[in-house]
């Protein structure tokens, strides 16, 4: 065990912020991927681009998204000591659960967003 992490376990308390932080991970980044899916869409269309642009806008943030969940998943444990959660925790499994389930369903939402871009034409004025 190293000396931060003693330093940790003795006399930090775990962040609100951080705690909701590590929790809604996977659905802040599909908030941010539907941020930048529809105002990007919306934007380039307005601009007049091409509807590839606006299709590559969709894979590009789609791809974004996925990658860091992924990588959330990989360094679940050092996300967590980032944002304040330590290994002495009670409740860190109960967290750690609860956050990769909403990581799960929010994968699912990522993935599920950026097939609109395969089934819809860009730029379409109905949409």
């Amino acid at each position: 065990m190293s000396d931060l992490d003693r330093l940790l376990r003795e006399t930090a308390r775990p962040s609100t912020v951080g705690t909701l932080t590590y929790l809604m991970f996977g659905l802040l980044l599909w908030v941010f991927q539907l941020t930048v899916i529809y105002g990007g869409h919306v934007l380039a269309c307005s601009q007049g681009a091409p509807a590839e642009l606006a299709a590559w806008i969709v894979y590009g943030a789609t791809a974004a998204a996925a990658l860091l969940l992924l990588s959330f998943f990989v360094w679940q444990g050092r996300a967590a000591r980032l944002l304040g959660l330590t290994p002495a925790m009670a409740d860190r499994r109960t967290y750690d659960r609860i956050a990769l389930l909403i990581g799960v369903l929010s994968g699912i939402a990522i993935l599920w967003t950026g097939a609109t871009a395969i089934v819809v034409t860009a730029c379409e004025q109905a949409r």
